[in-house]
């Protein structure tokens, strides 16, 4: 959009689950004026059962690796850390003791947020090629193949 002029567009952004503020950011400094459209949003499952065993066991050092597929899988993951008292527990862990791998740019941006780095992130962002590339981390680093979780939208 570099190359468009957006002083006093009309500019609607259908968002995705989840808005985008950086989007209408950029646009409204540019001097369009945007309306954003939510059509679905992501919530926390009913159950967040499964949300809490994952917490405890990664915190508890019993998980090896965690695929996430979209930001709002970490968000989730430590808005029920959180809830726990464990979401400072939770990246201490992530970075210290869990291979992380984060599909693409904006999953990574999201784990950034909560103060964790993916040690794998695929060329692209595909599942084929993140379980690719988690899997040749783990081979190049000796690492045992043991419980792998992909966290729950």
């Amino acid at each position: 959009l570099a190359g468009m002029e957006m002083m006093g567009k009309s500019v609607v952004v259908v968002q995705y689950g989840e808005r985008n503020a950086l989007l209408g950011e950029a646009l409204r400094a540019r001097g369009a004026r945007v309306e954003e459209l939510c059509l679905y949003e992501w919530l926390l499952p009913e159950d967040v059962g499964p949300l809490r065993a994952l917490v405890k066991d990664v915190t508890g050092g019993r998980v090896d690796a965690v695929a996430f597929t979209s930001q709002v899988q970490a968000r989730h993951l430590f808005q029920v850390a959180a809830g726990l008292g464990q979401a400072p527990e939770l990246a201490a862990a992530l970075n210290n003791h869990t291979v992380v791998a984060s599909i693409g740019p904006t999953c990574t941006a999201a784990l950034r947020r909560f103060g964790v780095e993916p040690q794998v992130v695929p060329e692209h962002p595909k599942m084929g090629h993140l379980i690719v590339a988690l899997a040749q981390h783990q081979e190049e680093h000796g690492l045992r193949s043991g419980r792998l979780f992909a966290t729950v939208a």
